[in-house]
């Protein structure tokens, strides 16, 4: 989950009531896996360190990790021009909000279609139910 890194947050885990901070140092990101049609997915998720239960929070496919690339590529280029004292077009600052909710609203219909899907472990073979944690 991109936008977490580099920051805490606290949660609570859905099953035991622990209270605790998720950062870089207890989070695991774009973990590969596929559902039942054989499609790729990547998956963000954090263990609870009290009882493990774990928590899904992003998901991603083919089309959000290719909208991910053009953000990222666009932000590279805005920074180079905020570093410059170059003012940034409202168009080009209009496409970047664009993009993020589009990256947004992809997640979160993907989280949608896919909660209670059962998906496999690509390193593993482990299959589980996939079921979302909102943060």
């Amino acid at each position: 989950m991109e936008e977490v890194k580099g920051m805490n947050v606290m949660v609570e885990c859905k099953n035991c009531k622990n209270r605790f901070r998720i950062g870089n140092d207890n989070i695991t990101f774009d973990k590969h896996y596929k559902d039942v049609n054989g499609q790729s997915i990547l998956l963000t998720y954090f263990d609870c360190p009290e009882c493990k239960e774990r928590h899904f929070v992003q998901i991603d496919n083919t089309h959000s990790r290719e909208v991910k690339k053009k953000i990222t590529k666009m932000f590279a280029k805005l920074s180079v021009m905020r570093s410059k004292n170059i003012q940034i077009p409202k168009q080009q600052q209009k496409k970047f909000g664009g993009l993020q909710n589009t990256l947004k609203m992809s997640r979160l219909q993907l989280m949608k279609s896919y909660d209670g899907s059962i998906v496999t472990d690509t390193e593993t073979g482990e299959t589980i139910t996939l079921n979302f944690t909102m943060i």
